[in-house]
């Protein structure tokens, strides 16, 4: 199945050097998918907060969130201000 992942600039810069292919657009997934797999994929920095959305909506359980097919999952920073 295919999933489109989309990075926030800020997360984009975060992104190791070492992990460079796992950036943002169309990715081939197995079936079953979780958010939490896609995390992992991306190895984010120990401790970095993030907020993921599939399909404009939070997601909360990453474990337990599986993706289909055409999906978009957005990782954001966790930004605080007002």
């Amino acid at each position: 199945m295919t999933i489109e992942v989309r990075l926030h600039p800020y997360v984009r810069q975060s992104i190791p050097a070492s992990q460079k292919l796992a950036r943002e657009g169309t990715w081939v997934m197995s079936e079953g998918t979780t958010v939490d797999q896609v995390a992992a994929i991306l190895n984010l920095p120990k401790g970095f907060p993030v907020i993921l959305t599939v399909n404009g909506s939070a997601c909360y359980d990453w474990g337990r969130t599986v993706l289909k097919e055409k999906d978009t999952v957005l990782v954001s920073p966790v930004m605080a201000g007002g």
